[in-house]
């Protein structure tokens, strides 16, 4: 049997995929367990330069990148991507995440200062109920509601990272990688 889960951070959801399938192991000849599409630092270049082909730069537009977020030490993942995005030349970029504890109002401030319009575009890899109603949303609570209040242009990308082939093709190789 071969799991391979599809999560974007090995956080807690991982861990306890991983602990059940330790508890199933005597059920099983042979049981393996791949790991999530960011496990490593190389994961990350290639999470990074496949967004870059994926979101090329756009004079005048922020595009941020919105993550589920974590309290687990995974979630660091996020920083660190941001730092790859601008150490590489992207300042036009920034990851956040639906659970950062910031402030936003400052956020969206410093976004209405760099550019008069922003992409969102999820860090999630499905297009799912957070997609559709907290970044994406209609309503004025949703990140696109909250940042056209603030006189923002918005688009919004509706469809997560799973989509892109790229993205598939790493967690092929996160498969062909098991042990």
């Amino acid at each position: 049997v071969a799991v391979q889960p599809l999560l974007l951070l090995p956080g807690r959801a991982y861990e306890e995929i991983k602990s059940e399938v330790q508890a199933q192991r005597h059920c099983f000849p042979q049981i393996r367990l791949g790991k999530p599409l960011v496990s490593a630092q190389e994961d990350l270049r290639a999470l990074a330069a496949a967004l870059n082909r994926a979101y090329p730069a756009v004079a005048g537009e922020t595009l941020v990148l919105v993550g589920h977020g974590t309290d687990h030490e995974a979630g660091a993942a996020y920083v660190r991507l941001q730092a790859m995005f601008h150490a590489g030349g992207r300042g036009d970029i920034r990851v956040v995440t639906l659970k950062e504890r910031l402030e936003k109002k400052a956020l969206f401030s410093e976004l209405k200062a760099v550019a008069p319009a922003v992409h969102l575009v999820p860090l999630l890899l499905a297009a799912g109920k957070h997609v559709q109603t907290y970044i994406a949303g209609k309503g004025p609570e949703s990140w696109a509601g909250r940042l056209q209040g603030e006189g923002l242009s918005v688009r919004c990308t509706r469809r997560g990272l799973g989509t892109l082939p790229e993205i598939q093709n790493l967690f092929v190789q996160h498969f062909r990688s098991m042990r």
